[in-house]
């Protein structure tokens, strides 16, 4: 596998679980499915579900045959692939999962925009230039700007190996004329690639490396559970590279 970065999306509902229940859970290890029984939460188990379908459908159309239950779930909680050199980072928001796959150190985080996410918790949040900037845009667009800080502060997170409570202030972003990152601890340290844009009709995604790759090494796809992939377009999908 080259040094790109593959994208998966899927959307997901809770009339989905019990197809999913039939389709992937006996393909799990048998710790992963006693694990999912485990979930008392009817919407815990289908988002913990979801993203292993999503990535037992991702991972042939990158890699080839996998064995399936290679795919457990890591120390921290993460989803991992044991039989390849392969980065997994999930996400999910109100429906909609992401997933990345990838060889170096990645992390995605979407984020469905909402109003109760503006101007009042930024100043809570994020440092007092990124809160600024989110108070300088006009009403309507404070929520996603907010969402745009967010998820690339927490992809980065994800990279680094940071909790988003540790990462919030050390990573720190420019989003006005040329989007800029500053890294304030050493596991921020560059080199970084990092792509941000809209998924339609709500949601905000970030995706972040830990390598020096050009903007061209992303590919975004949209994916059905079960079914074939199609290119997932993405709204004003910006780039910009760091360290």
């Amino acid at each position: 596998m080259a040094h790109t970065i593959e994208l998966y999306s899927c959307r997901v509902t809770a009339t989905d679980l019990p197809r999913l229940e039939t389709r992937y859970l006996p393909c799990l290890h048998t710790e992963e499915q006693a694990r999912y029984r485990r979930f008392t939460s009817a919407r815990r188990g289908l988002e913990w579900l979801a993203g292993r379908a999503l990535a037992l459908e991702a991972l042939p159309l990158v890699l080839g045959q996998v064995n399936e239950p290679a795919l457990r779930t890591g120390s921290s909680g993460n989803i991992v692939y044991q039989d390849a050199p392969v980065e997994l980072s999930l996400s999910h928001s109100r429906g909609l999962f992401a997933m990345t796959i990838a060889t170096v150190p990645t992390g995605v985080d979407v984020e469905r925009v909402c109003m109760r996410s503006v101007v009042a918790y930024a100043r809570q949040v994020f440092t007092s230039t990124e809160a600024a900037h989110i108070e300088q845009v006009a009403m309507s667009e404070r929520p996603r700007v907010f969402c745009r800080y967010w998820t690339l502060k927490e992809a980065v997170c994800k990279a680094a190996g940071l909790s988003i409570w540790e990462g919030l202030a050390a990573a720190q972003f420019s989003l006005q004329s040329a989007p800029a990152f500053t890294g304030t601890v050493e596991p921020l340290a560059g080199p970084w690639r990092f792509w941000f844009a809209g998924i339609k009709p709500h949601w905000q995604l970030a995706v972040v490396v830990h390598a020096a790759l050009p903007a061209g090494a992303f590919t975004a796809w949209r994916i059905a559970l079960p079914g074939s992939r199609e290119h997932l377009e993405l709204d004003a999908l910006s780039s910009f590279a760091s360290g």
